[in-house]
């Protein structure tokens, strides 16, 4: 990053490489969150469309990478990949390790993005079209609900801050069927 005296502006140098390993960690995330999500239907391959948003990333297509699970046309949780306007510094889990929770049965998942409204739409739709993305419908987001941050990934100038929302309606702890607490005895 380098900053000018004379006009107070700010210029922040992003580097390919950077761009690869922050994309490299936001793909591991989203591949756990997928793995742990087990039988949750989903209509993309992870690594193609992962792959898609890196190349998105670095041509600033976009702003934000979003894993949405969701019930009807309700979202249950959303793991959002914000980038960031200026550099970073690492924190939060690794991304091996996101915060999980428990997903309803009948639930599905996807994955979109949001458009970097400073690159002009002629771009944008030029890259969506070429790499084979489309329009897909708003989910309904709970009222009142806010994503909460829960880290960031970073690497010289580029980041994305990692957020999530959870819909109250379907906050549950994880469970697992093969370990059983007793209820009320603690």
């Amino acid at each position: 990053m380098s900053t000018g005296t004379r006009t107070g502006t700010k210029t922040t140098t992003i580097t390919a490489g950077d761009v690869r390993k922050v994309m490299a960690a936001t793909t591991e995330e989203i591949t756990t969150l997928c793995t742990r999500a087990g039988a949750v239907a989903r209509d993309f391959n992870v690594d193609d469309a992962l792959r898609d948003c890196s190349l998105f990333a670095l041509n600033d297509i976009i702003s934000a990478i979003r894993l949405q699970f969701y019930l009807g046309d309700e979202l249950v949780r959303e793991y959002a990949y914000v980038i960031a306007p200026s550099a970073l510094t690492p924190e939060g889990p690794p991304p091996g390790q996101p915060p999980a929770g428990a997903i309803p049965p009948g639930a599905r998942v996807r994955l979109v993005v949001s458009h970097n409204l400073a690159t002009a739409r002629e771009i944008r739709d030029g890259w969506f079209k070429r790499l084979g993305w489309g329009q897909c419908r708003p989910l309904q987001r709970p009222a009142g609900v806010q994503p909460q941050t829960y880290g960031t990934f970073a690497s010289g100038g580029f980041g994305v801050e990692r957020q999530l929302l959870v819909n109250p309606k379907y906050d549950q702890p994880v469970t697992d069927p093969d370990h059983a607490t007793p209820q009320g005895k603690r």
